[in-house]
């Protein structure tokens, strides 16, 4: 189980601190199955992610880089 001090980076900045589902790929699985505790993070929206005109508001950048460095500082 996360310790409470590496989510509270996610709940600060709109997070649930929670596990939920999403409706698309990504290979955690495959490292949660080997015991790897597992996080899928990412700025941006899926809707936009790998698309032709794929973007990012800076913002959101932004904010998932403070998440990051707050993330590996503790």
């Amino acid at each position: 189980m996360p310790q409470p001090c590496r989510i509270s980076g996610f709940t600060a900045c709109g997070g649930s601190g929670r596990p939920i589902g999403v409706p698309y790929g990504t290979d955690a699985p495959h490292y949660a199955a080997t015991g790897c505790p597992t996080v899928v993070f990412g700025p941006g929206s899926i809707n936009q992610a790998h698309t032709a005109d794929e973007w990012l508001d800076i913002e959101q950048l932004r904010t998932a880089s403070e998440i990051l460095y707050d993330f590996a500082r503790v």
